[in-house]
C-alpha cells in the first residue's frame, strides 16, 4: 500500500489526546517566532512563564533557553507532515528496542530509527575540529512528508552559520544556492542534503526531487498549523518530557492484523535517586479495525529474538481500549534504562 497515496496527515484531536494523556492538562498556546523572537498566541495570559518567555540568550535559565530551540525547530514544521518527532533525549536510546517494547509501527518507528542513522552518518562524514558535536546542538525535530522514503531533520547550530562552508567543504559537499538559500550536496553516500537556515539546519533527503525545500518554505510562510501549537504548547509547559512521535496511516504493524490508523508515542523523564532517572512511556495506536482484537493482539506478543530483558518489558507494558483506541503504558526504571541504551 502506497505511502504518497493513502497516508493522510495527523489529526488533531488526537494529538491533544495523547499529549493531555502524557503530560497533564495544560493551558495555553504559543506560536513559535520567526528566528530567536517569540511571539505569543491570544491565550499566552494562561501560558505558564516559563514557557511564554522563548527569547533565551546563553545565560538566561535552561528552561528558557530550552523553549526558545523549540522554537526554532518547530517554525519549520510544515502543516501536513505524515509523522513527526520531538527528540531532546540527553542520552541516546535504541530506537529498535523502544519500537518493540511499546508496539510502535515500523514505519512510525522510522523517525526514531532514522535519527540513529543521520548521526552515525555524521559521525562518517565529519571527524576531528568538524564532528558534529561541535556544530550541532542534540536536540531534531524530524517530520516525513509523501515524497519521501526518508524523513527531514531540523537542528539547531552551535557555530555561526559562518563557519560551515569551510566544515561542509572538508566532508565532501558542494554548495548550490536555491531562492537565497544555502543548500549543500553530499559528494559521497550521505543521505540527506543540508540546507542552512539561519540558526538552524535542514537535513532534506536526497530522494526528494528538485532541492527539497518546498515543506521548508512553506514551513516558514505559513501560520503555525494545529500541530505545531500544540506540540510548542505541551513541550514547553513540561520540559520532563524528552521524546514524542506521532504518524499517519494506514500502518502496517507486525503483531497486529488490521492497520493502524495513527499512533502516538510520548516518553516522559522521571527523576530518581541520586542522578539517576527513569522514564514514563505512553503509546497510543488507532487500529482500523475493532479496538479489542488489537488490544488483545498486543498483549499476546512475543518476540523471542530480543534478550531475556526486553522480552521481560515487552511483557510488562499494560494494553487497554481508551476511547476508540489502544493506550499502553510502561515506566522504566532508572535499574532497566541500560536495556533501552543504544547499541
Amino acid at each position: 500500500m502506497s505511502a504518497s497515496i493513502h497516508a493522510r496527515p495527523l489529526a488533531l484531536p488526537l494529538l491533544t489526546m495523547t499529549l493531555a494523556l502524557a503530560l497533564g492538562s495544560a493551558a495555553g498556546c504559543k506560536d513559535p517566532p520567526p528566528a530567536s523572537e517569540s511571539a505569543n498566541s491570544g491565550d499566552a495570559a494562561n501560558t505558564p512563564p516559563a514557557a511564554a518567555d522563548s527569547a533565551a540568550s546563553p545565560t538566561e535559565a535552561p528552561e528558557a533557553a530550552a523553549s526558545n530551540e523549540l522554537d526554532l525547530l518547530l517554525a519549520w514544521l510544515p502543516p501536513d507532515p505524515l509523522g513527526v518527532a520531538y527528540d531532546r533525549l540527553g542520552e541516546r536510546l535504541d530506537p529498535a528496542i523502544l519500537a518493540v517494547v511499546y508496539a510502535i509501527p515500523p514505519k512510525a518507528a522510522d523517525l526514531l530509527d532514522e535519527r540513529a542513522t543521520l548521526d552515525e552518518g555524521l559521525d562518517v562524514v565529519f571527524d576531528g575540529d568538524a564532528e558534529p558535536t561541535n556544530w550541532l546542538e542534540p536536540s531534531s525535530l524530524a517530520f516525513s512528508v509523501a515524497l519521501s522514503k526518508s524523513p527531514y531533520f531540523v537542528r539547531r547550530l552551535r557555530k555561526d552559520a559562518a563557519e560551515l562552508p569551510a566544515l561542509f567543504e572538508q566532508g565532501g559537499f558542494a554548495k548550490n544556492t536555491v531562492d537565497e538559500i544555502d543548500v549543500w550536496l553530499p559528494g559521497g553516500s550521505f543521505p540527506w542534503r543540508i540546507a542552512v537556515l539561519g540558526e538552524v539546519v535542514a537535513f532534506i533527503p536526497v530522494d526528494v526531487p528538485g532541492a527539497g525545500l518546498e515543506p521548508l518554505t512553506t514551513a516558514r510562510d505559513q501560520d503555525t498549523s494545529p500541530v505545531e501549537q500544540e506540540l510548542a504548547r505541551a513541550l514547553s509547559e513540561d520540559p520532563m518530557i524528552d521524546l514524542v512521535l506521532f504518524a499517519a496511516g494506514p500502518l502496517v504493524h507486525f503483531d497486529v492484523s488490521q492497520t493502524i490508523a495513527q499512533v502516538q508515542f510520548a516518553l516522559r523523564r522521571v527523576p530518581g535517586p541520586g542522578t539517576k532517572f527513569g522514564y514514563e512511556g505512553q503509546v497510543r495506536l488507532d487500529p482500523s479495525g475493532d479496538v479489542d482484537e488489537c488490544a488483545n493482539a498486543l498483549r499476546a506478543r512475543a518476540h523471542p529474538e530480543e534478550n531475556q530483558q526486553v522480552q521481560q518489558l515487552i511483557s510488562e507494558i499494560a494494553f487497554t481500549p481508551e476511547q476508540g483506541g489502544v493506550v499502553g503504558r510502561l515506566a522504566i526504571a532508572p535499574e532497566q534504562v541500560k536495556h533501552f541504551a543504544d547499541r
